[in-house]
């Protein structure tokens, strides 16, 4: 029997134990949590009839690894869908709607751009920049902050960018891998030598329309009852609170899948 430390107790150890306990009963599988609570960055805060989100607030629909997730864990029905059309980013004691047209938060359109006050006038002159900003087509991999800072200056970067990713991801914009979460935007830059260019020529979904049906997908009592349901549907004496893994001896696991290690 093979034998597999899941380190991390977040929302991808989670999942991976819920697909081997799924596939094969010949695997010894085990998840270690260092905090005192299941779901890493996820965390749902019901107060006064609302549902806050301290982590990432959805995940997206187009990204087929989640809902698969949602539909093995049979939890269709508590899909919410973002029909509203619009949403908002909350800056100094202010809601400002996400430009109309956006896609991530950069604009196709421009008129909804330059009315929006989320931006500085030299903040918007920066972002219209981009369009003929020599393409920097690098070899190397980069942080997302660092390729959205290059094209359209840090302004847009911190007010709208960073957090509709953070949102998302729940991590460090600029720790995060342009390749590995948004690969689109390189192809984009690569091939028409600015993302704004490039995303005009395309017929995608925009947010900020009244026909819109948003792209993110959240559950009905929040993030945390994904987690809930995955710890649920897990056996309890395989998944270990308070349990910190300090040094792995190879001979005795097969198997190591990292999620996040935590001391």
């Amino acid at each position: 029997m093979k034998k597999v430390a899941i380190i991390g107790g977040g929302l991808s150890g989670l999942t991976a134990a819920f697909y081997l306990a799924r596939q094969n009963k010949n695997i010894d599988w085990q998840v270690y949590e260092a905090s005192a609570r299941f779901g890493g960055h996820i965390k749902t805060v019901h107060k006064q009839g609302y549902i806050i989100e301290k982590g990432p607030d959805s995940f997206l629909a187009r990204k087929p690894a989640g809902m698969q997730l949602i539909h093995d864990l049979k939890l269709d029905s508590e899909l919410v869908k973002n029909a509203t059309g619009q949403s908002y980013i909350y800056q100094n004691k202010i809601f400002h709607p996400i430009p109309e047209g956006s896609i991530m938060g950069i604009p196709t359109k421009l008129k909804p751009f330059l009315k929006s006050k989320l931006f500085s006038p030299l903040g918007k002159v920066r972002v219209l920049y981009e369009l003929i900003k020599p393409a920097d087509r690098s070899k190397e991999d980069q942080s997302l902050g660092d390729f959205f800072e290059k094209r359209f200056g840090k302004e847009m970067v911190t007010h709208l960018i960073e957090p509709l990713f953070s949102g998302i991801y729940a991590g460090n914009l600029y720790q995060m891998s342009l390749r590995a979460t948004y690969p689109a935007m390189e192809t984009l830059l690569n091939e028409n030598g600015s993302i704004l260019k490039g995303l005009r020529k395309q017929r995608v979904q925009t947010t900020g329309t009244k026909q819109t049906i948003g792209a993110f997908r959240t559950l009905k009592g929040g993030m945390t009852q994904l987690v809930d349901e995955l710890v649920k549907q897990l056996p309890a004496e395989r998944c270990h609170l308070n349990k910190a893994i300090e040094n792995i001896e190879k001979k005795k696991i097969d198997i190591i899948y990292y999620s996040k290690m935590e001391k």
